[in-house]
């Protein structure tokens, strides 16, 4: 079986740190929808947000893999959760400054 053709199977570890970076990420985005105050259509908004960036950011991510580190999905997917919560983290922090 030719290594560089085998796909590594994600662990548990790696779902893990996955789903946690990108609860974190989806955290940031709803406290910042909290101190936005504008009612249910600011909890859609930042959702909507989140789900956008994750579209734009993890098809990028995942093309990179694809070239770069074809093989290695666990670092393609801890990858797109990294970016994830940083952009959660700013965008929380873009909403502190503003309020």
């Amino acid at each position: 079986m030719d290594t560089l053709t085998t796909i590594a199977p994600m662990n548990r570890r790696t779902g893990f740190w996955f789903g946690s970076l990108l609860l974190l990420g989806l955290l940031g985005h709803l406290v910042a929808a909290a101190l936005n105050r504008g009612g249910p259509i600011a909890y859609w908004h930042h959702i909507f947000g989140f789900f956008a960036i994750l579209a734009v950011t993890g098809a990028a991510i995942f093309g990179a893999g694809w070239i770069f580190w074809r093989g290695r999905r666990d670092a393609t997917l801890i990858a797109i959760g990294v970016v994830q919560a940083i952009m959660g983290a700013v965008v929380l922090y873009l909403e502190l400054i503003a309020a």
